[in-house]
């Protein structure tokens, strides 16, 4: 005897009281424009609002200002209906502003004729797995017997330096951090650093390049520097290593 098969719309209600018992992943659609047309318990648990302060605003609420002014929010939908998907790590926002790490899936949804008539988005708050594994790496980075030092791009100011490389260029963590190389002028040779910052732009891994580092006392010495780009908080930055 075969079974007697539900009907759609019991289906459907089965779905909709699945996802509003779901707490540990916001589960919402977007309309085609991005507005947010439905709000689950985990979402309000993992972002913050409610449904009613929500519902009818653009998801780019949840992107950090930076992401949103060169696009992110709409380059995401525009992935999601070439692709039929979307799938990152990164910071959102929480109402009031605060950053979480999250886990986001966007899904394009398509009526019979195959277009886009909105987006699925499930989000899920990773921030104490980014913590830990931050806390392992920075343990192991003040660890490292190699000088290391972490630069930002833009400026080349210094974000981090372990013990190796403050004993290395004499100069204590705290004249070290917030300055920029430049300042500190640990690079005798302009176009060196220079042409180093512009390799790992471009996206090039730096092995073993040959180089000067001056000290704090003054002296010169000639190192191999091993660099890569990385991000902090989203901000590009080099790793070198001396």
């Amino acid at each position: 005897m075969k079974a007697k098969q539900q009907p759609a719309r019991d289906v459907g209600e089965q779905f909709r009281l699945l996802v509003e018992s779901i707490e540990d992943y916001a589960i919402f659609l977007l309309d085609p424009q991005g507005n947010v047309s439905s709000w689950n318990p985990g979402a309000e648990r993992i972002k913050g609002y409610r449904a009613e302060e929500i519902i009818g605003r653009h998801f780019s609420v949840f992107y950090p200002s930076e992401d949103v002014d060169r696009g992110k929010p709409q380059s995401e939908l525009q992935v999601a209906a070439r692709d039929g998907r979307f799938e990152e790590e990164g910071w959102r926002l929480r109402k009031g502003g605060t950053r979480f790490w999250a886990d986001v899936v966007l899904t394009a949804i398509r009526d019979e004729r195959g277009r886009v008539i909105g987006f699925g988005k499930v989000t899920r708050d990773l921030t104490e797995r980014k913590w830990g594994e931050e806390e392992k790496f920075g343990k192991m980075f003040r660890l490292c017997p190699v000088p290391l030092a972490i630069v930002t791009l833009a400026e080349g100011r210094f974000v981090e330096a372990n013990e190796a490389y403050v004993r290395l260029v004499g100069y204590p963590r705290e004249e070290l951090i917030g300055r920029t190389v430049a300042e500190v002028n640990i690079h005798p040779q302009a176009e060196q650093r220079t042409a180093l910052m512009k390799a790992i732009e471009s996206g090039q891994k730096v092995r073993n390049v040959e180089g000067v580092l001056r000290s704090k006392s003054g002296e010169e010495r000639s190192v191999l520097h091993s660099a890569e780009l990385i991000e902090v908080g989203e901000n590009p930055c080099m790793v070198t290593a001396v």
